[in-house]
């Protein structure tokens, strides 16, 4: 079972990369599980941990954290996907699995999705802060199959002038 020392021991890692010059992109998969694991230490294992959600704060302010004290390296965070519901009626698209609140937190919030009748891959832009032509409501497909990759998707927001060496 995850505990607080687990997390913790995440935690230190990813601030321990952080700290090398070398290193300018992190990427943490799973987000979710990371979550997952902030929320067992705070509160240990349970199924429903709040109705009016007031218990989320110290897990969440430990999320926000972590992130802020990233701001000098890029950050790629993957989470897993559920199904978004307005009351108890499913509106068809996806919304990130645990820490939901960090699209207030990120300058580009993107989900990778399959379409099942081309059998092929596609990134939407569902936020992005240096480039809101990119994001819609649907998001737009962007980039698909083996077009997905982290350059790519700096050139998409940021045009052709980018210095490709800072995202290796």
């Amino acid at each position: 079972f995850p505990t607080r020392r687990s997390s913790d021991l995440v935690k230190d890692a990813i601030w321990t990369m952080a700290e090398d010059p070398r290193i300018k992109t992190i990427m943490i998969d799973d987000g979710t599980q990371l979550y997952e694991d902030i929320l067992y230490a705070h509160y240990g294992r349970a199924n429903r941990i709040s109705e009016d959600k007031t218990v989320y704060g110290p897990p969440n302010q430990e999320m926000i954290d972590l992130i802020n004290s990233l701001q000098d390296v890029h950050l790629i965070i993957v989470h897993q996907a559920k199904d978004e519901y307005k009351g108890k009626t499913a509106t068809g698209r996806d919304t990130v699995k645990g820490f939901r609140e960090i699209g207030f937190y990120v300058n580009v919030l993107v989900e990778f999705a399959r379409d099942p009748v081309k059998q092929s891959f596609f990134m939407n832009v569902r936020l992005c802060q240096d480039n809101a032509g990119l994001h819609g409501d649907g998001g737009m497909k962007i980039l698909k199959d083996d077009d997905i990759t982290f350059v790519n998707l700096a050139a998409k927001i940021f045009g052709d002038d980018i210095d490709y060496a800072e995202y290796m």
